[in-house]
């Protein structure tokens, strides 16, 4: 294939994530809780592995109790499938696997298991191991609403988790922050490591006293919450001077030691990447006679906790985003709905009125659109204008294609260390929304990881990332799986992934498909009529060379005729 098919920024992530397969070859305390037995079919047996799963979980052997809770699910125990899909969704006991944590939870929820159907629907809300879908959220929330109030009114920490998240989501009732944050309180003062993090925040991100934040962090901590120990880490390592632009009252100073001792803890958790960053910063800070936290190691590594604006932000501060909670978020919801119907035209509307707003994840969207030639005509220039619009105000995936299009002087002149430093910069935020099962941001950190910018290189962990993304129908990490079982001789494999990327409008791939029938690649039988199908659908392709390749395949078939 030509390598002017990856000139434009669609292509520039196309080409990052075939670079990277070439290279690459909800809570679960239930102490002093009230059960909900709605729903659950049981059995003695599962009944006993169930419970000998909760006494392992209890004793935080994870492992041992992901075994117990497979087992009980196998057998169709509701509450057991609940737990199951928990321990897939926070890697305990087992590796992270959303699209496994969504299918066992919705399990769960269709046998009428209260909290698992609350649950789905904030997988659903949230696009969790699912495609988006605020209608079947609501759904699934309302029917579960009244049997988790009463749960939570007696005590459920969970339940009382899942009303302070009801209540500050917009999903199928009005936001209301004041009964957030009663809930919040109540499951954080009966244990719930979720909630008290979430209120160590809270005095955080209100400017509030920075000893209550650090209070409420420190029980989360040590009740194994995973991301607690890294904020942790952050406060102390440059005590409030340089979180959150320096709002929270002055109460903590910098403690170099108390710092490395929560960033190591977080080593062992999801965000060992970011912990190891700052302890390589904080040697090297000790070595260059440093103050602590120099502004620009914490805004390289952490810019999702730490708000200091860079210097070439200036020019957008006139730009206010307003849509939060106003038409901004509406217009972008009502583009998200339209483009999953593949209306892209009225989708294009809707992202542009939203960007315009300052939304940043509609500029996002749009920059896409642009890129991708979906509902407008392809306009390279702007594409790049809009992403660099989101990346600016901290969007992750648009951080990483910024990166990407400085090294592959895609739409800007070729910077690599532009590019790294942009896509360094996204790591920690892209992780974090991966892990919430985005697709898009699967596959970019899939690409980091293969070819080890911003992260080490891992080939393990980008065909992990790739392959979430591919099962959840993102076309061009389909292609990279594709060339992925390529190089491992599984030929089928491959032209199966092929397949599915061409189904999902992949122009790239409808190409590479038209080559494979033409030549009888890949294991495949000449198939001339099947060649042309492909190369007819990849010449309709709004990018002008894969066209143009597409219809230089027509006119060799027509010449074989």
């Amino acid at each position: 294939m030509s390598s002017s098919i990856f000139r434009n920024m669609s292509a520039a992530i196309f080409a990052f994530l075939l670079t990277a397969a070439v290279f690459t070859g909800c809570d679960s305390k239930t102490e002093n809780a009230p059960a909900d037995k709605s729903g659950n079919a049981n059995t003695t047996e599962s009944t006993g592995e169930l419970e000998q799963g909760l006494a392992a979980y209890k004793q935080k052997d994870y492992k041992t109790a992901f075994e117990h809770f497979k087992a009980a699910a196998e057998q169709g125990d509701a509450e057991a499938q609940y737990r199951l899909a928990d321990s897939y969704a926070k890697a305990k006991g087992v590796d992270r696997d959303l699209k496994k944590g969504f299918e066992w939870m919705k399990k769960a929820a269709e046998q009428g298991y209260a909290k698992a159907q609350m649950c789905i629907g904030f997988y659903y809300g949230g696009g969790v191991g699912v495609r988006k879908d605020t209608v079947e959220a609501e759904k699934w929330i309302k029917q579960s609403f009244d049997a988790v109030l009463k749960l939570a009114e007696q005590g459920d920490v969970e339940a009382q988790l899942y009303l302070a998240s009801y209540y500050g989501s917009e999903i199928g009732v009005e936001m209301d922050e004041k009964k957030a944050l009663e809930w919040n309180r109540k499951a954080a003062e009966n244990g719930n490591e979720q909630a008290q993090k979430n209120i160590g925040l809270l005095y955080l991100s209100e400017g509030k006293n920075l000893k209550e934040a650090v209070k409420w962090l420190r029980m989360a901590a040590e009740n194994g919450e995973q991301e607690a120990p890294l904020i942790l880490g952050l406060i102390y390592w440059g005590g409030d001077k340089y979180l959150f632009g320096g709002i929270v009252e002055s109460t903590i100073a910098p403690d170099w030691n108390e710092a490395e001792k929560w960033f190591r803890t977080a080593l062992n958790g999801p965000f060992a990447v970011e912990a190891k960053n700052a302890l390589a910063n904080m040697e090297e800070a000790r070595k260059q006679g440093k103050g602590p936290a120099a502004l620009e190691e914490l805004k390289s590594d952490f810019g999702e906790w730490v708000n200091i604006p860079d210097d070439d932000d200036e020019e957008d501060d006139d730009e206010e985003d307003d849509s939060e909670g106003g038409t901004g978020k509406i217009e972008l919801e009502q583009g998200l709905a339209a483009y999953q119907q593949k209306d892209y035209k009225t989708a294009f509307e809707h992202f542009k009125a939203a960007a315009e707003q300052g939304d940043v994840e509609a500029q996002y969207k749009l920059a896409m659109c642009y890129a991708e030639g979906k509902g407008v005509e392809l306009d390279k220039a702007k594409s790049f204008d809009w992403m660099l619009k989101s990346a600016k105000h901290d969007n992750p995936k648009a951080q990483c294609v910024v990166g990407m299009c400085y090294i592959g002087g895609n739409e800007v002149t070729k910077d690599e260390p532009e590019g790294k430093k942009w896509i360094a910069k996204s790591i920690s935020g892209l992780r974090k929304v991966a892990e919430r099962g985005d697709a898009e941001a699967s596959a970019y950190l899939g690409g980091c990881y293969g070819d080890g910018i911003g992260v080490e290189k891992d080939q393990e962990l980008s065909l992990k990332w790739i392959r979430a993304a591919a099962d959840q129908g993102h076309s061009a990490s389909q292609v990279a799986l594709g060339v992925m079982m390529m190089k491992e001789k599984k030929m089928k494999d491959a032209v199966d992934w092929f397949l599915k990327a061409a189904e999902n409008e992949s122009h790239e791939a409808q190409f590479i498909l038209g080559r494979i029938y033409e030549n009888g690649l890949l294991d495949t039988k000449k198939d001339i009529a099947e060649a042309e199908k492909w190369y007819k659908l990849a010449a309709a392709s709004p990018d002008p060379d894969v066209a143009k390749e597409a219809n230089a395949g027509l006119k060799r078939l027509e010449q074989k005729k």
